[in-house]
């Protein structure tokens, strides 16, 4: 069992002085203890809270608003904790348009367009009547058609439909923003009284069947395609003047002009949050979140369109050093990651990149904020290679997997990162949205080892158990090209690790949510280093039978989490152990790698039918590639402890 070099005891606490009976009663008591401390980390990582809760929002009528605190944006001031050279996002790499394409822009006479299908991963552009498409990752394959008359206005990528033939019905077109009985009133009177408001987007949940329209005077009109996706039902219709009002209600200290106009809008899809189901982005980069039904009522159908929620850019506290996002003209919102190209000049944009990955179980919610530089305007802003791992839910599990997705770094050693695509004159601009774990590759490749001042801020920014856990992705690769990397990782584990502490409950209060900046608890007691007299467990080891301290305890789950285990425990006499950062990041890599299958079902029946009779067969409830995948990372993982287990201490300097 891998569970046994994990957290298997030291063999100097097991050696001949124990039986060979009770070392076995040993061992399988140490498994047991392992798998409970997989199951509360699991725990854990199922526990982080949905956006409405990071916003503070109980509940649609409780609007709140955020982004004045310099905790709102941490690394944005003096003073705070910050890593200089952490990147959020990848360097740029930059393919310039066709040829054949800069020539046309000398023709372009009134209109011209350009977007991405990243489906067929493919950029188009329009000018005028011609449409041009080609391949943004090389810039090859140009292909057009000049066939039209009229001025283009609108592109879009459409599957053709199963048994539509030559004399069947293809397409219909149906005005669902007239009234049923708009045909009574005249189309003279309704040209004379009406308003020329034309709708510049539209933007689908196709999580939720909801579809929303954005028009050119910031009118937000909400319709429900019904639970089936084929209805159309308009449900809500919210003017400009009337978000602004409502902003200025919430944020009564800001300026009003920021609230408009609207430049985007972007849907809140249910694996992101159940309570929020719409995001506007407004000129000046100021978030404006939406609710189109009650709170804690996933199933409901929407019915109304409510602001619950202002989020200000970076720039707004009192200390903070940063300059306010201006001219926001495209914006891309994908999972917590906002993107806004805002105009430097005529010709330069700076390109902005917000997100939380970095904190994903505090609350309030803390974003990190990053700006470059893009040459000339920015036309289109995609997001490409959406990949999601499927979650295996079986009746064993069902109730305790959560609908939202798991943060992405709980998510991060099986998923790549998140790749974006920017559309200019000048050409395609494709960079990745950087995870944690490409963050620690960064600064181990850029510090040229595994010790630094900044690889010490990457640990204390997110916690040593949580960053033990990153590092365990890069040291336990068995790529060849991570021989280097993993080696650096390796020392930066041991390093900046921790050490196990002894605590005595007789001075150990119940934690609180009010440490340092990631809220870590704070304990009165004063901790005795692993290395006194009472007991010296290693990274690896869990303390034989005749030591057990009273009480054992894992500290809090970074970013967070509440410490369960401390509080219970705090009354019972004798000390406390508080197991080091590379331990419990060891059992968070394990569980994360375990959990996924750990408390499913790997194998249900199916029942189908065989012309009378009915068979009842066995299937694997988890894809091959999945098995494939988790026992390669349990390799990796494996390997490591056995390459590491016999350093009790930092073997690559001292990390007290």
């Amino acid at each position: 069992s891998l569970l046994s070099p994990i957290f298997d005891m030291p063999s100097s606490l097991l050696g001949s002085a124990m039986p060979a009976s009770t070392s076995a009663a040993a061992l399988q008591e140490a498994l047991e203890n392992a798998g409970r401390l997989i199951d509360r980390q699991l725990q854990e990582d199922r526990m982080y809270p949905d956006l409405s809760d990071l916003l503070m929002v109980s509940a649609p009528n409780n609007p709140t608003v955020s982004g004045m605190s310099d905790m709102d944006y941490p690394l944005q001031g003096p003073g705070l904790l910050s890593v200089p050279n952490l990147p959020e996002i990848s360097s740029i790499r930059r393919v310039p348009l066709p040829p054949e394409l800069v020539e046309q822009f000398g023709h372009m006479q009134c209109n011209c367009m350009m977007g991405v299908f990243p489906a067929i991963s493919r950029a188009w552009l329009t000018i005028d009547s011609d449409i041009f498409m080609w391949n943004y990752e090389d810039g090859g394959d140009l292909a057009y058609f000049d066939g039209l008359n009229e001025t283009i206005l609108a592109v879009g990528l459409v599957k053709p439909k199963a048994e539509a033939g030559w004399f069947s019905q293809r397409c219909r077109k149906i005005n669902h923003s007239k009234s049923a009985l708009s045909f009574l009133v005249p189309s003279l009177l309704q040209f004379t009284f009406s308003e020329d408001d034309p709708i510049v987007q539209i933007a689908i949940d196709n999580s939720r069947n909801i579809l929303y329209t954005r028009s050119e005077k910031g009118v937000i009109q909400v319709y429900d395609l019904g639970h089936d996706g084929q209805g159309m039902n308009r449900v809500a219709s919210v003017s400009q003047n009337s978000i602004v009002s409502a902003a200025g209600n919430i944020a009564r200290t800001i300026d009003r002009s920021v609230f408009k106009p609207i430049v985007q809008i972007a849907v809140i899809e249910n694996s992101e949050s159940l309570d929020c189901q719409l995001l506007a982005v407004t000129h000046a980069g100021v978030r404006l979140y939406f609710s189109t039904c009650p709170f804690r009522q996933p199933w409901t159908r929407p019915n109304t369109l409510t602001l619950v929620h202002i989020r200000l850019p970076p720039g707004f506290s009192a200390s903070s050093t940063v300059e306010k996002p201006s001219k926001v003209h495209k914006a891309l919102y994908s999972k917590g990651i906002l993107l806004m190209a805002a105009s430097e000049n005529e010709d330069n944009d700076i390109l902005w990149c917000v997100n939380h990955d970095t904190f994903p179980f505090q609350k309030p919610m803390m974003e990190t904020q990053m700006t470059t530089r893009v040459d000339g305007h920015s036309w289109a802003l995609s997001a490409i290679d959406e990949f999601k791992v499927d979650k295996i839910i079986t009746p064993l599990n069902k109730d305790h997997i959560p609908i939202t997705d798991s943060p992405v770094v709980v998510q991060q050693h099986m998923l790549p990162p998140k790749k974006f695509v920017l559309l200019s004159a000048q050409g395609s601009l494709m960079f990745h949205k950087l995870r944690p774990v490409d963050q620690l590759r960064h600064l181990l490749v850029s510090n040229v080892g595994g010790d630094g001042e900044e690889i010490e801020r990457f640990f204390k920014l997110h916690q040593e158990d949580q960053a033990c856990a990153t590092c365990l992705i890069l040291a336990c690769s068995t790529a060849a090209c991570d021989r280097e990397v993993s080696a650096w990782a390796t020392r930066a584990f041991f390093r900046y690790g921790g050490e196990a502490q002894m605590r005595f409950p007789a001075t150990l209060p119940a934690p609180s949510n009010v440490g340092p900046i990631l809220g870590s608890p704070v304990y009165s007691g004063s901790p005795v280093p692993s290395g006194s007299t009472y007991l010296n467990p290693s990274f690896l080891g869990t303390p034989s039978q005749g030591v057990h301290p009273p009480a054992m305890s894992t500290p809090v789950c970074a970013m967070g989490n509440p410490a369960t285990q401390a509080t219970s425990m705090s009354c019972m006499a004798g000390p406390e152990i508080v197991y080091s950062g590379k331990h419990n990041g060891i059992c968070i890599y394990f569980s994360r790698i375990m959990g996924n299958i750990w408390d499913a079902s790997l194998v249900v029946e199916r029942v189908f039918k065989s012309g009378n009779r009915e068979i009842t067969a066995i299937e694997s409830s988890v894809p091959s590639q999945l098995l494939e995948s988790v026992l390669q990372e349990l390799k990796g993982l494996q390997e490591f402890l056995d390459r590491n287990s016999q350093f009790t201490g930092g073997p690559l300097g001292n990390p007290k």
